[in-house]
């Protein structure tokens, strides 16, 4: 069966209302917006299964950042970034964090992101020397593809 192919109903997709049970109190989760119009519910979610070891909700989409904030101002919003003018913006939005793809991160950009008192979570990581790096710089998260593998660099 292919994805693009199928019904809403035929996919095994779990919706977010079951993800917040499921998870209101052992996980932190990073809920992404990937389309625009889903800011109000999701608010309203959260309201009603805040995850107790914490959350952030991400978004490519600075417009949908916006509207959350303006839901829903407690919540910590982070701007996910693949090219650089994503990444400029992180500035001039209201996030808590900022999740760019490694291929953006310098160390002077940690250092200026955390004066700001932003968390950085840098994505896909996957060699164990860059993994060990931005470690060091003291990034507060690292997403890798290979889990396995990121915990043998920052533990071997």
């Amino acid at each position: 069966m292919e994805i693009a192919q199928s019904s809403a109903q035929q996919l095994p997709v779990s919706l977010l209302r079951d993800i917040l049970i499921r998870y209101q109190r052992s996980a932190f989760l990073d809920i992404e917006l990937k389309v625009p119009g889903l800011e109000a519910i999701t608010a309203s979610l959260l309201r009603e299964f805040t995850p107790a070891r914490g959350f952030v909700v991400s978004s490519f989409l600075p417009k949908e950042l916006e509207t959350m904030h303006e839901l829903e101002p407690s919540v910590k919003l982070g701007l996910i970034c693949e090219t650089r003018p994503q990444f400029s913006r992180w500035t001039t939005l209201p996030i808590a964090y900022v999740i760019p793809h490694h291929k953006l991160v310098r160390e002077d950009s940690v250092k200026e992101m955390k004066a700001a008192g932003k968390q950085i979570f840098v994505w896909t990581v996957n060699t164990p020397v860059d993994m060990k790096r931005f470690s060091e710089w003291g990034v507060e998260g690292i997403i890798s593809d290979y889990p396995a593998r990121l915990v043998s660099a920052l533990n071997g």
